[in-house]
């Protein structure tokens, strides 16, 4: 079940296998099998059951509560747009980064790969 400004979205299964998903509004069929990885993804708070976190990618994760829901390196919190636009005008220079930013050239790295 989601929550969308005041209505409630559900999404179903179909048929008696359970082997797909239709997201309601769009009336979209889904198989399991490639949609479960996804959700797999996204961490879901425990009270309100809406996701909150989205793993995107290694270290990546999209979270509405910082950088106004921008992909950021998740243990840093810094926006991986601005490690990556920082690691190419500076030669590509992982640790130079790091150092200005006061995180691990791995940081820059996740955020130069996503």
């Amino acid at each position: 079940m989601d929550h969308n400004n005041g209505k409630i979205l559900t999404v179903s299964m179909s048929g008696n296998d359970g082997g797909s998903v239709i997201e309601p509004l769009t009336n979209q069929l889904y198989i399991n099998e490639v949609i479960k990885p996804f959700f797999s993804k996204i961490e879901y708070d425990h009270v309100t059951d809406l996701a909150m976190l989205w793993h995107i990618a290694e270290g990546v994760v999209v979270d509405p509560q910082r950088c106004f829901g921008k992909p950021i390196v998740g243990e840093v919190g810094i926006a991986t747009r601005v490690l990556a636009a920082s690691y190419e005008v500076n030669g590509r220079d992982a640790q130079r980064v790091a150092e200005w930013y006061e995180i691990g050239p791995t940081h820059v790295d996740m955020a130069v790969n996503f």
